[in-house]
């Protein structure tokens, strides 16, 4: 779903999925109605047609809510916090290596030509 919809405080009638679901709240930022029922998706639009102070409402929160979670500020911290914990990561993964290849190196120089031990 395009955030920008909300940015610019238009009140969002969608289909009940996964992905609308983790972003919209049925009746409190937007509206949501089943996808095989297109019954449910006329009525809530006339909901909102006939509702003013509804359309008003929910336009509002919707934004506050885009505000709050995917405002840049939000968003390049968010990216932030992820880039360090990838390189956290990367410095695990290569601390892991070496301890790797000095153990190789120390059974490495303990066995002979032919792989017996010394």
């Amino acid at each position: 779903m395009k955030y920008t919809s909300i940015e610019a405080g238009q009140m969002i009638i969608a289909s009940r999925n996964d992905s609308h679901t983790s972003l919209l709240i049925d009746g409190m930022n937007g509206l949501l109605a089943n996808p095989e029922n297109t019954g449910e998706l006329a009525g809530r639009m006339l909901q909102v047609i006939n509702d003013r102070k509804l359309r008003s409402r929910l336009s509002k929160s919707a934004r506050h809510l885009c505000e709050k979670k995917f405002s840049n500020a939000v968003v390049a911290g968010r990216l932030e916090e992820l880039y360090l914990k990838v390189i956290a990561k990367d410095d695990l993964l290569d601390q892991w290596r070496l301890r790797r290849q000095r153990t190789t190196v120390r059974v490495g120089t303990i066995m002979s030509s032919s792989g017996n031990l010394l």
